[in-house]
């Protein structure tokens, strides 16, 4: 791998495009986002942690995803990728709460990534604390109940995305170039020269960082497959998730706990048929973590779940869930 360019901190924001704002709306109040604003078309969510906003939805004749944000280390990034890309635009000043810069550019399957850096922070939302469990062999909780109140989950950040790409080779070339680095890896058991699924995390060196902040999948037809975020605790997972369920929204796929990646999740389709996962209890890894490359598969270290046997409708591609990029 070559010398990347910059090293990315961590998954900013998402950006998508609806042709029903207010129902993209009151959806994502019902998954647990709070309004920041709403500038002109565009819609501005964010979580209970200090970002200005993890999530944005532009009024657009037709539904899409534009695609991930990540935020930087410095000005001086910025300007590394404007002038080391052709296709890279110049620096911009950003039209969003909290303000800050940006450079946007396409990458090798028009994908509309956004580098950011200066956003101001907010200070958190109040919640609920995190519950504490008690264990078969750790009896930390005495006296105390767990009695979480039901409702919305408290979304806290954005945590990852998987991409599926057309050629899965120089989608790896593009995103190491920012930093990204192998977490874990599967492969094709009739094949193992053919990756199948790279979960990437961010080089931030010997600070923990989540599993994975990025994943690419060798999968078709090309399209965002989801995009995450973390909730507070187990509780808040299936909580969020019954009150969803309360609201009419489907469920693709929950609850259950991943392999890789560890997460508690719970996947739910929006509006336009994106898969959106509520998680919670990621592994968090450095540069000294171990990286595994291991056979896909129903069973085995491949798999896709410890426990939650996957559902049919977690494996579809709805047909407005396969925009990407700007509006044409």
């Amino acid at each position: 791998m070559n010398q990347p360019i910059i090293r990315v901190v961590d998954l900013a924001f998402v950006r998508y495009r609806t042709n029903d704002l207010e129902g993209m709306e009151r959806f994502l109040k019902a998954f647990g986002m709070t309004v920041n604003t709403r500038i002109g078309n565009t819609l501005y969510m964010r979580g209970t942690d200090s970002d200005q906003y993890i999530y944005t939805t532009e009024l657009t004749k037709t539904p899409g995803f534009i695609g991930p944000s990540f935020e930087v280390e410095s000005m001086t990034d910025l300007e590394k990728v404007s002038t080391s890309f052709e296709n890279a635009g110049d620096i911009e000043k950003i039209s969003g709460p909290g303000e800050g810069y940006s450079v946007a550019m396409l990458d090798p399957d028009g994908y509309d990534v956004q580098f950011v850096y200066g956003i101001d922070k907010l200070p958190c939302l109040n919640t609920r604390d995190a519950l504490s469990f008690n264990t078969g062999t750790k009896k930390g909780r005495t006296g105390l109940f767990q009695r979480p109140t039901a409702g919305p989950a408290h979304v806290k950040r954005v945590g990852h995305l998987i991409l599926r790409v057309a050629d899965f080779d120089k989608s790896m070339s593009f995103y190491q170039k920012f930093g990204f680095t192998l977490s874990d890896s599967v492969y094709d058991p009739k094949d193992d020269s053919q990756t199948l699924v790279a979960f990437m995390k961010c080089n931030r060196g010997a600070k923990w960082t989540d599993h994975h902040t990025l994943g690419l999948a060798r999968r078709t037809p090309i399209a965002v497959d989801h995009t995450a975020f973390e909730c507070l605790d187990m509780d808040d997972v299936v909580l969020g998730g019954n009150y969803l369920k309360a609201q009419g929204y489907q469920r693709a796929w929950g609850v259950g706990r991943h392999i890789l990646g560890s997460q508690i999740f719970d996947y739910w389709r929006d509006p336009h048929g994106f898969k959106i996962e509520h998680w919670t209890d990621g592994d968090l890894v450095n540069m000294e973590s171990p990286v595994t490359r291991v056979p896909a598969g129903e069973d085995g270290p491949g798999a896709i779940s410890q426990w939650g046997s996957i559902s049919e409708d977690y494996l579809k591609i709805y047909s407005e869930a396969v925009e990407i990029g700007p509006e044409k």
